[in-house]
């Protein structure tokens, strides 16, 4: 707030009051009586004389006018970093949910995705749609690519990641996985972005590729959505079927197409 400094000066008036006189009036304490035969004309001059105006003893110079400081802004304390969700926080959601966990190299353990990593299988309710963990991070959460179902089974598998994923990835996790699936086709043509063959001697001649891959970087973690089809072959001679479709038979050829999300996790 600035500061103003008035100056006053103060005058002071003395004022003098003039008295008529008469012949019967009092002699007057301002007349001087005299013993000459002729009276004494008195002389009254009044005295009404302004008192000069005392000049000031002192000339005040006003001070400067004060800069207003702003209040310093306060410093904000460091964010905490936020620790990365690891395997072992994965593997104990997983198994508090009731899945299962056994040794995974690929499809029938025959298609090795990723040679000199050790992964592990989970199997829940529904065996063909497991969640693939390996001790490096990498995680493949995959449900079948029906378009009436893929959404909402990959929101059961979201909902258990709610419990140790910060809640800000959660929700761009799942605006990213709304928009994939909103032009995400029912099937997979063209070229994969990339196709596993079946290894030698595979009793099943599993195929496997990756389709319509969209990567991207969700808060500090690399995440994945993409289609993935397998093909496998009953072999001559056999009759093969799919406990999870009511013991569906079926001979030669057979295929399926995935929809998944994988995300990068710390080990």
């Amino acid at each position: 707030m600035k500061k103003q400094i008035a100056i006053l000066f103060t005058v002071a008036f003395m004022l003098s009051a003039c008295t008529l006189l008469t012949p019967d009036s009092p002699t007057p304490s301002g007349i001087v009586e005299t013993a000459t035969d002729q009276p004494v004309q008195a002389s009254l001059t009044p005295t009404n004389t302004l008192t000069p105006t005392p000049s000031p003893t002192a000339t005040l110079t006003p001070t400067s006018t004060p800069t207003e400081t702003p209040p310093p802004t306060p410093t904000p304390s460091p964010t905490a970093t936020l620790e990365p969700v690891t395997v072992a926080q994965l593997d104990a959601v997983l198994r508090e949910y009731g899945y299962t966990r056994q040794p995974f190299k690929g499809i029938g353990t025959y298609t090795n995705l990723r040679p000199g990593e050790t992964g592990y299988l989970y199997s829940g309710d529904n065996w063909i749609e497991p969640i693939i963990v390996y001790t490096d991070g990498y995680v493949r959460f995959e449900v079948l690519n029906d378009l009436d179902s893929r959404g909402g089974q990959m929101e059961k598998k979201l909902e258990m990641l709610d419990e140790i994923f910060p809640a800000e990835f959660m929700v761009e996790l799942r605006q990213a996985h709304e928009t994939y699936l909103e032009t995400a086709p029912r099937s997979v043509s063209g070229d994969a972005a990339q196709v596993w063959p079946p290894p030698p001697k595979d009793f099943w001649s599993s195929l496997e590729g990756q389709y319509n891959v969209s990567n991207m970087t969700i808060g500090s973690y690399q995440v994945a959505f993409a289609l993935w089809f397998w093909q496998i072959e009953c072999p001559p001679g056999f009759i093969c079927w799919f406990p999870a479709f009511g013991d569906l038979v079926f001979l030669g050829q057979s295929s399926f197409v995935f929809y998944n999300i994988e995300i990068y996790i710390a080990p």
